[in-house]
């Protein structure tokens, strides 16, 4: 192991060296090449790469590769504890990519004995002669349930997707839907449900300070796809086309109606009064209530759970409940178009960020952030607060528009900003997927990625399974959390990362530096923008990569601090913008498994009480 241990070390060191001789140059060409443009620069914009200096292009390098060898020390660790913890078959290096989406891992993983019984219904609840038995049923026709239902559907397998309601949902989020998820529609054949719904192409973000200056952040472009572009629109129109979708796939039924109780052997338990503890025993389908106050029952192999962040199941396979911190408050501009048009535009205004997106070629969408800790009665409610804090601080050119649909609207709708992380787990005949598993914050607009992405490697993994076989699902739940941790990482992290960082003055006011450092760190141009937006488009997701820009952009402030003397006191500044940096990011790493060596370690739902 010490040989093994050594040739890593050498090998790494040498991809770190190399990284370091080239980096700085590919800072500096991006740089210098942006900086030749900037003369055709309008007033109040800053394209990338201006106002920058020598030593801040090889500061960022410096600070990539420094993240790169604290990297290269962990994974030693983490080699070492992979190598002695002999009963762990997971291969961590299994990731999923967007651009990789036809690729089933081929990792094998071992199941309790207990969890090997075939599925057999108990005759005592399967005594109707109108019970169904089909091969999955999935809970919630939303976008997750919808794109699982037509990946399993298109195996042949016969599906009952079940949803309360078909008329069109009204929500004020999930509306911004990032390239990864074009290309996990793509995959699913469900490309066509972005069209005919006055969907906008979005071509990047543009990030505006309250000063007015202005940074644009364009998606980068692949080596497949020249021109990398996301969509908006209304979100309930895209749910209504991909049920659509749903519908004409061969082998799905879609119901309406509402699913009241998950079926489990007789012998199981439930959820104590105080509802803190996880029910126990095999699910074998769901029983659900028609609109004509009918009560049915359905029995699969296998229920999806994709109701949604207000879930009504989760409660019975883990513990953990979603936490909000803020609320998004949304309004429609009707006949407004964002500042920069085709976009999705971030205002950085206090006390939390405000993003601003077309919903088609006319209308304009805006979500306000206010964290939950802000007192809205001594402002007389949101909407005073919005007219006395947010309106002055936005553009002269939103103002009118937002002032006309804040007195249109008496109540406006909201949604809370939740953060659920995954807590794999194996219930046999049962899994969550979408926001009913895991959650995080909207402001990066991932979420219906990660959902997609999501649809399209559980259908993978279960494509060659028999779902009667409760061993064989098991093993392949397995490998399907470990191949979404990658990508739903790292949108997780990102998108509480970016948050915090933009609310800094709020939350985190020691990060108040590391906030500015962020604007000027995109200003430097090449990889310091490209690198970032490849994360948010999630076409290249991947924790390390996150890591590295996150840490970069530490290293830049706690320069920008030290610089042109390194006094004393701004020493003591630079010190505590890391330590709070890290305060802020390790813990999202760790909530969301991305420096366990051993994941996934799924909680075992016992098979009986």
């Amino acid at each position: 192991e010490k040989r093994m241990v050594v040739r890593w070390w050498v090998c790494l060191m040498a991809v770190v060296l190399l990284l370091c001789i080239t980096q700085g140059s590919v800072l500096w060409q991006g740089a210098n090449a942006a900086t030749n443009n900037s003369s055709q620069m309008i007033p109040n914009q800053v394209e990338v790469g201006t106002k920058t200096t020598i030593g801040g292009k090889w500061l960022a390098s410096i600070g990539a590769d420094v993240c790169l060898l604290v990297g290269t020390v962990w994974f030693l660790r983490a080699l070492l504890i992979y190598k002695s913890n002999h009963s762990s078959t997971l291969d961590d290096n299994t990731h999923f990519s967007p651009q990789d989406l036809t690729t089933p891992s081929t990792t094998t993983h071992t199941t309790p004995a207990a969890h090997n019984a075939p599925f057999v219904i108990p005759p005592a609840l399967h005594n109707q002669e109108d019970d169904v038995v089909v091969d999955v049923i999935v809970v919630g026709a939303g976008i997750a349930g919808n794109g699982v239902a037509v990946a399993l559907g298109k195996q042949g397998r016969r599906v009952l997707l079940i949803e309360r309601d078909l008329s069109e949902p009204d929500r004020i989020v999930g509306e911004l839907l990032q390239p990864g998820g074009l290309c996990a529609l793509r995959s699913l054949g469900l490309e066509n449900c972005v069209e005919g719904i006055e969907s906008p192409i979005v071509h990047g973000y543009a990030v505006i300070k309250g000063d007015g200056e202005v940074i644009m952040l364009p998606y980068p472009p692949t080596q497949r796809n020249p021109e990398v572009v996301g969509r908006s629109f209304h979100h309930g129109r895209f749910v209504q086309k991909l049920r659509e979708g749903a519908r004409s796939t061969k082998n799905v039924e879609l119901r309406e109606a509402k699913v009241t109780e998950l079926l489990r052997e007789p012998s199981s338990t439930s959820l104590n009064t105080d509802n803190t503890t996880p029910a126990t025993g095999r699910v074998y389908g769901v029983k659900y209530e028609t609109r004509d106050k009918v009560v049915k029952r359905a029995f699969a192999p296998l229920t999806v759970v994709c109701d949604g962040y207000n879930s009504a199941f989760r409660k019975q396979v883990i513990s953990q409940k979603p936490e909000t911190e803020s609320r998004f408050y949304g309004l429609i501009l009707r006949d407004c178009l964002p500042l920069h048009a085709h976009h999705g535009n971030v205002f950085l205004i206090e006390p939390a960020p405000v993003l601003a997106y077309q919903v088609d070629e006319q209308n304009t969408r805006v979500l306000v952030d206010i964290p939950e800790s802000t007192n809205l009665k001594s402002y007389g409610g949101v909407n005073e607060f919005l007219r006395k804090v947010t309106v002055p601080q936005l553009p002269k050119s939103m103002q009118e528009a937002f002032l006309q649909a804040l007195s249109q609207s008496r109540a406006l709708p909201s949604m809370p900003n939740s953060a659920l992380h995954p807590h794999p787990f194996l219930n046999p005949g049962l899994v969550l997927v979408g926001d009913s598993f895991n959650m995080r914050h909207p402001l990066t607009g991932g979420g219906m990625t990660v959902a997609l992405t999501d649809a399209v490697v559980l259908g993978e993994e279960l494509r060659s399974t028999d779902l009667t076989d409760t061993t064989a699902v098991n093993n392949a739940l397995t490998k399907w959390y470990s191949r979404r941790r990658s990508l739903a990482s790292t949108v997780n992290i990102l998108s509480f990362a970016l948050y915090n960082l933009f609310a800094a003055n709020a939350k985190y006011p020691d990060l108040g530096p590391m906030r500015e450092a962020c604007f000027a760190y995109f200003q430097l141009g090449g990889a310091c923008v490209s690198g970032p937006m490849n994360l948010l488009s999630v076409m290249r997701a991947q924790p390390w990569i996150l890591g590295t820009h996150f840490f970069s952009v530490a290293a830049y402030g706690m320069w920008r601090l030290l610089s042109p003397i390194p006094w004393p006191w701004k020493l003591w500044r630079a010190t505590k913008v890391l330590f709070y940096a890290s305060r802020m990011f390790l813990p999202l790493c760790f909530a969301n498994h991305v420096l366990d060596p051993r994941y996934p370690q799924p909680l075992h739902i016992s098979t009986s009480a």
